[in-house]
């Protein structure tokens, strides 16, 4: 169990990680659309909801979405019961501007299923390790409007003996870094925070 120096930090964040090791059983359609109801109530701009979710459950369909994950991904994530594949809508329906904040806004949809899988007593583990042009061509979502951002497995903990030799020793929760090596304070009696920070003046917003 991970721990913080801050006792009223909410226990979920700690709990919740991204193992590798999926069982063989199966998720019920229950908490399947509860996983997606919390990802429904996530902030975003304007209330857009840009985040949009595609996904499988039966074999076959979930063989058709875990073909466009790298080898790598590929070999752990097909014990999976539940893949998803979250996608930005990066247009305003409101104005058909684009919509910046999009991406931004789609992980935090992402958390908060996440955050409920690990209630419901499931894990939860994005990846990034796929071919783009393949989700497109396989699902049909068109490319000039939305942005696949990451493909998802959801299920219950499984035996990491059932992982490749190389990914066991790697099967556990991660740490973090210290708060002072992301956060900074910003006072008006100092010109830049880049002596702190590790970007380059011309990065900073004035």
């Amino acid at each position: 169990m991970r721990n913080s120096p801050f006792p009223k930090l909410l226990p979920n964040f700690l709990k919740r990680w991204s193992p590798r090791a999926f069982s063989s059983e199966q998720i019920t359609d229950e908490e399947i659309n509860t996983l997606f109801e919390a990802a429904r109530w996530s902030p975003s701009c304007y209330n857009e909801q840009p985040w949009r979710f595609v996904y499988a459950t039966s074999t076959e369909a979930r063989e058709r979405l875990l073909s466009v994950l790298s080898a790598s991904n590929r070999e752990w994530a097909n014990r999976a019961p539940l893949i998803i594949i979250a996608f930005s809508h990066m247009i305003f329906n409101s104005t058909q501007a684009p919509n910046r904040w999009a991406a931004f806004d789609t992980g935090s949809a992402w958390m908060s299923l996440a955050l409920q899988a690990q209630h419901l007593g499931l894990v939860a583990h994005a990846m990034g390790g796929f071919d783009e042009d393949m989700v497109y061509q396989i699902t049909g979502v068109d490319p000039s409007e939305f942005v696949a951002m990451a493909v998802i497995a959801v299920g219950h903990l499984g035996d990491p003996g059932t992982l490749p030799a190389a990914l066991r020793s790697h099967e556990k929760p991660s740490d973090r870094m210290g708060l002072s090596d992301i956060v900074y304070e910003f006072r008006t009696d100092q010109e830049s925070i880049s002596e702190h920070v590790e970007i380059d003046d011309d990065e900073l917003i004035s």
